[in-house]
């Protein structure tokens, strides 16, 4: 199978991460493909990173009241501007 014909199994689509450092934190900050949300998380061990960003990006879609069509259409008109 090939990678590009692989589905995202979330309704954020596949996610993206990279090492921020700033003066006193080291963090990853993840980006959801499809609405771009940004997630940070601690970057201290490799074992609290999977519960730290679920715990976050759950914490956040809940305080937005996340539905999926809503993001996905603003997103839409966000590209098309």
């Amino acid at each position: 199978m090939r990678a590009d014909s692989v589905r995202p199994t979330t309704c954020l689509g596949d996610w993206y991460a990279n090492l921020l450092f700033t003066e006193r934190l080291r963090l990853v900050i993840c980006i959801s493909e499809r609405s771009l949300l940004p997630v940070f998380v601690a970057a201290k061990d490799p074992a609290s990173f999977v519960p730290g960003f679920k715990q976050r990006s759950n914490r956040f879609s809940d305080a937005l009241e996340f539905r999926q069509s809503h993001w996905i259409t603003k997103r839409a008109r966000w590209l098309k501007l």
